[in-house]
This record gives C-alpha cells, structure tokens and sequence, in this order.
C-alpha cells in the first residue's frame, strides 16, 4: 500500500510541477511569437521535453503490473476494431458540430 501512495505523490508532484511550470513561463514571457510552432529550438525542445517526461511517467510505473495499469486486450478484438471507425467520426466531426453550434 505504501508503493502505491508514493507513486500516486510522484504522479501528482509531476502533474503539479508541470502545470505550474508552464503558467510561469507563459506568465513570464507572455505571448509566444506567431511563428513558434516553425522553429526549429522549439520542435527540439519538445521533444526534448517528452522524452524527459516519458522518462519520469516509467519511473514512477515501474513495479506495477499491466492489471494496474489498465493494459488488457479486448474481449472481442472484432468488436474493439468495429468501434473505431465510429470514434474517428465522432473525434473528427464534434470540433464542426460545437462549432456550426457557437461554441468552439
């Protein structure tokens, strides 16, 4: 029971620190420049960045097993790939409907 309370605090202390450390840095440096997402540094720093993080989540994962972690196949992989179609249509259409409607 203690792994898991001190995994739990290592996944908040890591969601917490990422979200204060973002809003400090916008806050800090206000708006990012239009041409941000073509830059070079900032791809770089990216994935720089995920690859960091990627690393910390698996730290923090080690020792639990895949029941813990939600990884299980499907019962029916037929029914699972028969659902995919219908969540990329209702993925890729909701962002027109909210916006058709006002809201997005």
């Amino acid at each position: 029971m203690r792994t898991r309370t001190a995994k739990l605090g290592g996944w908040l202390a890591l969601v917490g620190s990422l979200a204060a450390l973002n809003y400090a840095s916008r806050f800090t440096s206000g708006k990012p420049p239009p041409d941000t997402l073509y830059r070079y540094d900032t791809a770089i720093s990216g994935v720089i960045f995920y690859a960091v993080t990627l690393a910390i989540v698996l730290w923090i994962a080690r020792g639990l097993s895949k029941d813990e972690l939600g990884l299980r196949a499907p019962r029916s992989w037929a029914r699972a790939l028969g659902f995919t179609p219908e969540r990329v249509v209702e993925h890729h259409g909701a962002p027109h409907r909210l916006h058709r409607r006002g809201r997005g």
